[in-house]
């Protein structure tokens, strides 16, 4: 069993990893895509989004697949990329092995294992083996939130498989303006600017919105990105393309009102 100290130690792992290094890791949590981790794992192992039909749900197969589960050993931070989930649920003792024979005769792995979070008026809240007294209960995984997961022995975990996204077409339209900057004679986005063609076709989606139902109307942008022209131009292509800062400037306006971005590449 691990020994009563063991909470202390490892708070003053994480305070110490905190002064050297953890401001870094949270910038560049911060600044990447969501992943279930932001390391790789001992073996080679890291988290990356996977397709579900990948996973078993078997730890000791789910650790060893990206995406899927976990190799935990020691410290690792975790930005966790799924639903928010109380903790008991995604770890729970079906997802969870021992990874070889435990160091120091934990009776079970979710005996090895704790978590740790910082929030961010910088109160450190726990949950799992022998918590110090005065920390705070942590209760839940929230969606991209940073989380110290600590264990006593190598444990293999069965990450929880993240729902897949429901298209917006399965339950809805999409009502659009179409055409290429600046050349009115390609569609309507010839004649406004991003922002202005965003705010005319939101107006045209409610119209839609309004006799749809239960069904849902998102509005979007119809971006011509890439011209096929006459001549093979400097990469032979034969295609004239926007610069990404448009293409950006389509994609903010977009984003701004709730609707999509749509890219249309002639060839």
């Amino acid at each position: 069993m691990p020994s009563a100290a063991f909470g202390y130690r490892l708070l003053t792992a994480i305070l110490v990893t905190t002064i050297t290094g953890l401001v870094t890791i949270l910038v560049a949590a911060g600044a990447g895509a969501a992943h279930a981790a932001t390391d790789a794992v001992p073996g080679g192992i890291s988290a990356a989004p996977a397709d579900s039909t990948a996973c078993s749900g078997r730890p000791a197969a789910d650790a060893a697949i990206e995406g899927c589960g976990l190799l935990v050993d020691g410290l690792k931070f975790v930005t966790w990329d799924r639903a928010e989930q109380p903790i008991e649920d995604a770890l729970v003792p079906a997802r969870l092995v021992f990874w070889g024979p435990p160091r120091h005769g934990e009776p079970n792995p979710q005996s090895a294992i704790a978590v740790w979070q910082r929030d961010a008026s910088g109160v450190w809240r726990a949950w799992g083996i022998e918590t110090p007294p005065g920390v705070p209960r942590l209760v839940k995984f929230e969606r991209d939130g940073l989380y110290a997961i600590l264990s006593t022995t190598p444990i293999g975990w069965s990450l929880p498989v993240p729902p897949p996204a429901a298209s917006i077409f399965a339950t809805g339209q999409v009502v659009t303006y179409y055409g290429f900057p600046d050349v009115p004679t390609m569609g309507i986005l010839g004649e406004y600017s991003p922002n202005e063609a965003m705010r005319l076709v939101s107006a045209r989606a409610a119209t839609y919105d309004a006799l749809n139902g239960d069904a849902s109307v998102t509005p979007g942008l119809h971006l011509i990105t890439a011209v096929a022209h006459s001549s093979p131009g400097f990469d032979g292509t034969y295609l004239g393309r926007l610069s990404m800062e448009t293409v950006k400037a389509y994609a903010d306006a977009a984003a701004a009102a709730g609707g999509v971005l749509i890219l249309d590449f002639q060839i």
